[in-house]
């Protein structure tokens, strides 16, 4: 018997590629983010299930987009994206869309 055949590889559902998406996204501004890190795996499986496949891949490009603006929020993770996704949108608002918020 093969190794193959007594460990057959795991079916890949969306929401595994999602986080192997998001970070490559991240892998653009940081080239050594691993891949098999438990806590950034945890930390986008948590951001998609909250937010949405499409939304959470979206403020991920967004953060990698706007890396090094002034008075961006800094970003290079899923873990900062999770933490940091209010000061990511609040800044996309402000600067992007052009809008200004009144609370």
């Amino acid at each position: 018997m093969t190794k193959k055949e007594l460990f057959p590889p795991k079916p890949v559902n969306s929401n595994n590629q999602a986080i192997v998406d998001m970070i490559e996204i991240f892998a653009q501004i940081n080239p050594a983010i691993p891949y098999g890190h438990r806590g950034y795996r945890n930390d986008a499986e948590v951001l998609i299930k909250t937010v949405g496949v499409e939304k959470a891949l979206e403020a991920a490009r967004v953060a990698v987009k706007i890396q090094g603006a002034q008075f961006a929020p800094q970003i290079s993770t899923p873990t900062a994206l999770r933490h940091k996704f209010g000061d990511l949108m609040s800044y996309y608002k402000r600067t992007v869309m052009g809008r200004t918020v009144e609370i």
